[in-house]
């Protein structure tokens, strides 16, 4: 029915606007990040298709999925659309580049260390989540992650002690995850090392992100996919 395929479509993009908004991110580029946002509705497919079946039933002479009739050119249309976007949704999932990042971390991290991880104010919490998901017992191992905004001042915290009122403390951060498009904001420290340098794929925005740590070790680059 294409009143109901249209309120599930305006029903998404009403999601996708409103967190373009809050999160100031770029619209339609945070489709991206926020592809998943059409997962709650889509469970009302289930009773449209019973319904769509009970209509086919008193009306044999509607049009429906089996029988289109006059329809068959749009719904051929509108299946060569979909298969490519579920395909291409399908074969490389809801993922992120913090999940190879977190993976670094999880390996690394000594027990009570905290890490600060550097993006910008789009979704940077949404991000920092995603670490602690994917690193094992945070709570056992007193694993705390930080987020800061590139001009939030996260440096003189660091480096001078400086403590915010409704911020965390970063005087225990042993580990930096800087998100692509970000960097120190004053210049490296000279007692932080490069541990590893990524690149984020297409679907994930593109760029380098990087791994500093107080811990001396050889730099790791990950090859590009």
């Amino acid at each position: 029915d294409p009143t109901f395929t249209t309120a599930i479509t305006i029903y998404v993009a009403a999601l996708w606007t409103y967190e373009s908004i809050i999160w100031d991110a770029d619209w339609p580029w945070v489709m991206w990040t926020m592809g998943n946002n059409g997962r709650y509705i889509s469970l009302i497919m289930i009773p449209i298709l019973m319904l769509l079946a009970h209509l086919n039933h008193l009306y044999p002479d509607l049009p429906s999925l089996e029988s289109p009739g006059k329809k068959s050119a749009v719904f051929a249309v509108g299946i060569l659309l979909i298969i490519p976007i579920s395909l291409l949704a399908g074969i490389h999932g809801q993922t992120y580049w913090t999940d190879e990042a977190a993976e670094v971390l999880d390996n690394n991290m000594e027990d009570g260390e905290d890490f600060l991880f550097i993006h910008d104010g789009t979704l940077g919490m949404h991000y920092l989540y995603t670490f602690h998901t994917e690193i094992d017992d945070v709570d056992q191992r007193n694993i705390t992650g930080h987020w800061r905004s590139p001009g939030s001042g996260w440096q003189d915290e660091l480096v001078n002690g400086v403590k915010l009122e409704n911020r965390g403390n970063l005087s225990n951060v042993q580990w930096i995850v800087f998100a692509p498009g970000t960097y120190w904001t004053d210049g490296y420290l000279e007692d932080w090392n490069m541990t590893l340098l990524g690149c984020a794929d297409f679907m994930n925005g593109g760029g380098n992100w990087e791994i500093w740590s107080t811990h001396v070790s050889e730099p790791e680059i990950k090859p590009t996919d």
